[in-house]
């Protein structure tokens, strides 16, 4: 699913992952690059929802797995470092006004 948002208002997180709010919920997204061969799109920059969370607990929650499940059988130091990077941005997110309830 690729809902348009202001990019201007997303955050980064770690890695292609970056998180955006709005009155109902925070979003996840990966930036990704359209590559299908013949797509009118190809080249340009696109935010894939990766999912959808009604609290910062399942925020945080959802970063944890998302580092086990790109880091599983490979570097636990990277899984570490991506749940790290990407939960301490997100906290930075909080704290600078990145809510549910935008004003």
């Amino acid at each position: 699913m690729v809902i348009q948002r202001n990019q201007q208002t997303m955050k980064h997180l770690a890695g292609n992952y970056y998180i955006d709010a709005d009155e109902y919920q925070f979003v996840v997204y990966e930036k990704r690059t359209v590559e299908k061969e013949g797509s009118k799109n190809i080249g340009e920059e696109r935010y894939d929802v990766i999912s959808n969370h009604a609290t910062p607990e399942q925020v945080s929650e959802k970063l944890c797995r998302m580092g086990v499940a790109e880091y599983v059988n490979k570097d636990w130091k990277q899984c570490v470092d991506f749940v790290s990077e990407s939960h301490n941005n997100f906290l930075k997110a909080l704290q600078n006004g990145l809510s549910r309830n935008p004003k």
